[in-house]
């Protein structure tokens, strides 16, 4: 498992698959992707019988719904290929 610490020292867990995303939502609303010295949080939702996750962009205050599927392909699933994407 993954862990980002930030400068107080708070450890983060790294979401490793989509698969686990929609675990951590049954516990967690809050996730970010992580660029290095800046975060881009998003609030996210996922409804297990539509197969389908609500996502609030913090940053702008925007929300959309996605598909697992097209998630995948969303900057949320380029976030956790590339092992920057993180629940709070």
């Amino acid at each position: 498992m993954g862990t980002y610490k930030c400068e107080n020292k708070m450890k983060f867990k790294r979401i490793n698959s989509i698969e686990e995303l929609k675990k951590e939502c049954e516990e967690s609303y809050d996730f970010f992707i992580n660029f290095g010295g800046a975060r881009s949080s998003k609030g996210i939702t996922y409804d297990k019988d539509e197969d389908t996750f609500s996502i609030h962009h913090e940053i702008d205050d925007t929300f959309e719904d996605v598909t697992s599927e097209n998630l995948k392909k969303s900057n949320i699933g380029r976030a956790i290929e590339e092992e920057r994407f993180y629940v709070y």
